[in-house]
């Protein structure tokens, strides 16, 4: 619906071209730090799983407040924050 109301008209075309011109960098910058973010996440919580389940024989987890409040779902992790 947005892409057919954009293409459908000269100066909304004119002006889609221009923002993305002035801000497509600090865009793409954006997506990059959340996309590592959601990472980072990830993996955190791929280790945190390993340590609950031994792979690493020198550290071990107590069931503790951080842990239980930390969701599996990387979509649920900003839901902390809010």
């Amino acid at each position: 619906m947005y892409e057919e109301r954009v293409e459908s008209s000269a100066t909304l075309l004119d002006l889609d071209d221009e923002f993305r011109e002035n801000n497509l960098l600090m865009i793409e910058r954006f997506f990059t730090l959340f996309d590592r973010i959601v990472r980072w996440y990830n993996d955190f919580i791929r280790y945190l799983d390993d340590v609950d389940d031994g792979v690493y024989i020198q550290h071990t987890l107590e069931a503790g407040p951080a842990r239980c409040c930390l969701p599996r779902h990387p979509h649920a992790f900003w839901s902390v924050f809010s």
